[in-house]
């Protein structure tokens, strides 16, 4: 698959204009708010009863005890920020320096200390290979109606891509949608970024309907989203 530079940081983290295509404003219901707070609760496990075997990868090509595994963390310590901050940059420095967005590395530093960001670290030979940064949160900060996981960033360092990392993570990712009884998955991808788009439509992503295109609206990125449960 093709996980080579894929990047999903949402659209309201860089205070973009409000994207909704409702015409009057709507707010998520309480039930919705409290599942939340809940979910956003440090003491919350996302993974809590997923099968183990998940969190290994396996691949003809690689030694048995050379797999990468995979691990739950709610919060990054300094060492893994750092980690996870150079492997941002060497996989997106040109794509976001080329966007409508600019690189600002401080705010992505920011965007991965929130108190609500949750990680899957991928880690191999004694070294974090790639991550995926993921949320309990809502379809648009602006006129929320329902609640989401949103996929910020996941990130394959370039000797590990095209191995079922990003795929594996994504699977992962919608188990723990499924769990936390979430109806969609959502994420931000720059349209520049083919490989990627080519990847989340293979796993079954669609534009969302707040995306800019489904608006009218002109872009250098799309939101997408797949439906987990009805």
């Amino acid at each position: 698959n093709t996980e080579n530079g894929i990047m999903h940081s949402l659209c309201h983290t860089y205070n973009l204009q409000p994207i909704t295509p409702y015409s009057h404003a709507m707010t998520l219901s309480k039930e919705e708010k409290k599942k939340l707070k809940k979910l956003n609760a440090p003491k919350y496990n996302a993974i809590k009863g997923l099968d183990e075997a998940l969190f290994i990868v396996r691949n003809k090509s690689q030694e048995e005890n050379m797999s990468p595994f995979i691990e739950y963390k709610p919060a990054l310590n300094d060492e893994t920020l750092q980690s996870c901050m150079q492997i941002f940059e060497d996989n997106m420095t040109e794509l976001y320096q080329q966007s409508s967005w600019g690189l600002d590395l401080a705010e992505k530093r920011e965007e991965l200390l929130h108190k609500d960001a949750r990680f899957l670290l991928v880690k191999a030979e004694s070294k974090i290979i790639g991550f995926c940064h993921f949320r309990f949160d809502v379809n648009d900060d602006h006129e929320p109606t329902e609640s989401v996981v949103y996929v910020y960033e996941i990130q394959v360092l370039r000797p590990y891509q095209r191995y079922g990392i990003g795929r594996r993570l994504m699977e992962i990712i919608h188990l723990v949608a499924k769990r936390a009884e979430m109806k969609k998955a959502m994420l931000t991808v720059f349209k520049k970024n083919s490989a990627a788009m080519n990847f989340y439509k293979k796993l079954g992503y669609v534009a969302d309907q707040i995306s800019p295109n489904e608006l009218g609206i002109e872009e250098d990125y799309d939101i997408l989203s797949n439906v987990i449960q009805k």
